[in-house]
């Protein structure tokens, strides 16, 4: 099998097991539950529908999705470590306003910041994550909106035809489904449901093993 068709079977296997572990589970107590069980229904139907479009060759539609995935993703580490009572009350009524950018940071600063002060190496790897994460959401926000990223896809040579090549799929699938399980982990952390945590963990380090090679492989013969 290729490449492209190894990341959508093992995307369906995960994401129909993480569903399995979430089916016995009901966490709606307080806002908080709620907001974050909802993040979770948020990514894994934009998953699903990812690979919907992507089996229809509707590439860009299947890119701007990508970014909810992560938005979801960012939301609930917030909301579950930074959020006060009144912003969660106002992201549940859908009145919360914070920039992105202002979330990671303080994303960066409670999950991070007393690890690193004293270990420069740790600090290191922290902040060059964080890049790569901006970097990321601002390359999927160019898919979301129609861009100059989005548009040129449109496009090959003069004619308007779609120009997605396989490092684009893959990379839509790779991070479809690297961010919505890094999601249900701090999902289950969050809820205390620390065997289904592990076995997310397990999964992710899996997916990474099989795949990570590869990816690069690819990324360096484009």
């Amino acid at each position: 099998m290729s490449l492209l068709d190894d990341l959508t079977a093992r995307g369906v296997q995960i994401r129909t097991r993480l569903r399995e572990l979430l089916q016995p589970h009901s966490f709606y107590n307080s806002t908080k539950e709620r907001l974050l069980a909802g993040y979770v229904a948020i990514a894994l139907e934009h998953h699903c529908a990812i690979w919907l479009l992507t089996e229809r060759h509707m590439h860009g539609a299947a890119l701007s999705l990508v970014r909810t995935v992560m938005d979801a993703w960012l939301h609930a580490l917030w909301i579950n470590k930074t959020a006060t009572a009144a912003q969660m009350e106002k992201a549940w009524l859908g009145e919360l306003k914070l920039p992105m950018s202002q979330m990671r940071e303080q994303i960066k600063k409670a999950y991070f910041g007393a690890h690193t002060d004293s270990d420069p190496k740790r600090a290191e790897k922290v902040d060059a994550f964080f890049q790569s994460l901006k970097d990321r959401w601002k390359t999927f926000s160019g898919y979301t909106h129609p861009s100059g990223l989005q548009v040129s896809r449109r496009f090959t040579g003069d004619k308007v035809k779609a120009n997605y090549g396989e490092g684009d799929i893959a990379e839509t699938l790779d991070q479809a489904t690297t961010t919505l399980m890094q999601l249900a982990q701090a999902y289950f952390v969050s809820m205390a449901k620390l065997p289904e945590a592990r076995e997310v963990r397990t999964l992710y380090a899996q997916y990474c093993a099989d795949f990570d090679d590869r990816l690069k492989r690819l990324a360096q013969a484009e």
